[in-house]
């Protein structure tokens, strides 16, 4: 189940890139599917429906694309409540945390960088085994997890240098903004660790 749920959060934090394929790739691949032909073919037949077919074409994308948008927050919600179900629990001790800082910005470059790729790739056989090796890569190596719906959804990212000098990233819907706020138990107390759900040796989720 933990390997499992493994695949699905990688798949779903590379997924955005899916949506981009299609809005850049619309006039050259979907919109030629038969079915979504026939679709826009009987909304523009339909006695009730009193649009352009140009109208209708754009209006079927906007909901396709919104529909896939809404998809992936509902998937990247289960995949949180099924992370605090299913995964393991670990700490973070406050003595073993030497250096804090934002991640926000780190990833910025690298969804830019598949932002780019699923612009460029030509079909969709293509952009499928680019998602492919992409997810068996990400799955295989090490890695800090990070889905960019995470911060639609209100959760942010930090890197935390530990005294061994390994870095780990923490997810969590806390603002923090130094190591007292991290183990600020909320009544102004300091603890000396937190809970958190471990997504793999590298990244940890703050329970809530």
């Amino acid at each position: 189940m933990k390997y499992l749920l493994h695949i699905v959060l990688t798949a779903i934090s590379i997924a955005l890139a899916g949506l981009i394929f299609l809005i850049s790739h619309e006039e050259t691949v979907w919109l030629k599917w038969d079915w979504v032909k026939h679709l826009i073919s009987l909304l523009i037949s339909s006695e009730n429906i009193k649009f352009t077919e140009k109208f209708i074409t754009e209006s079927v994308t906007y909901v396709a694309y919104v529909i896939y948008f809404i998809a992936l927050l509902v998937l990247s919600l289960f995949s949180i409540k099924f992370s605090f179900k299913y995964l393991d629990q670990d700490v973070i001790e406050r003595e073993k945390v030497k250096e804090f800082e934002q991640a926000n910005d780190f990833y910025l470059p690298i969804y830019l960088g598949y932002a780019f790729v699923a612009i460029s790739l030509p079909t969709l056989k293509s952009f499928l085994l680019f998602f492919v090796l992409m997810l068996i890569v990400l799955a295989r190596t090490r890695f800090f997890y990070f889905n960019p719906i995470f911060l639609v959804l209100g959760y942010k990212f930090y890197f935390i240098k530990q005294t061994d000098d390994s870095k780990i990233l923490v997810i969590s819907k806390k603002e923090i903004k130094t190591v007292e706020e991290l183990f600020d138990d909320g009544n102004g107390s300091l603890v000396d660790y937190i809970s958190t759900t471990k997504v793999n040796d590298y990244t940890f989720l703050i329970l809530e």
